[in-house]
């Protein structure tokens, strides 16, 4: 007697597809942070005064400097899924070591609990993506 059973479709996703889509959720986490911060009264203060916290003034350079952090996860999406797979291998490694280091640099300053949250998945995140990038699946060249 034969039993039928049903079972999910699941079909491999590509190593670029998962580097993307994880650096895509660090972005978010990025976002989600900062418009969570903007409801401590505190921040919204010291944003009208021209400060950031415990990195001074808002100046050009500053913001600059910010402008850079965030653009280069933000181009990684993108250049996950366009670089040659050796070049994006290491790409992700690099900079997903890099920004494992910012966030758990940032994760022991003190801060309130929802930061902590995402800075702490943000680190888990990086990990992933250098761990995604490091066990790259290698395929075997042939010599036709």
């Amino acid at each position: 007697m034969a039993i039928n059973t049903t079972q999910w479709q699941d079909f491999k996703i590509d190593v670029r597809l998962k580097l993307a889509a994880l650096w895509t959720s660090i972005m978010f986490f990025y976002v989600y942070a900062d418009l969570l911060g903007f409801m401590q009264a505190k921040a919204l203060g010291q944003l009208l005064d021209r400060n950031l916290g415990p990195f001074g003034p808002i100046t050009q350079g500053a913001l600059l400097g910010i402008a850079v952090m965030l653009a280069v996860p933000s181009s990684m999406i993108f250049l996950s899924l366009a670089l040659k797979a050796s070049h994006s291998r290491w790409t992700n490694i690099v900079v997903g070591v890099i920004y494992t280091l910012i966030a758990i640099g940032t994760l022991i300053m003190p801060s309130w609990f929802y930061y902590k949250f995402y800075e702490t998945l943000e680190a888990a995140f990086c990990m992933g993506v250098v761990w995604c990038a490091w066990k790259w699946p290698r395929s075997v060249a042939r010599n036709s």
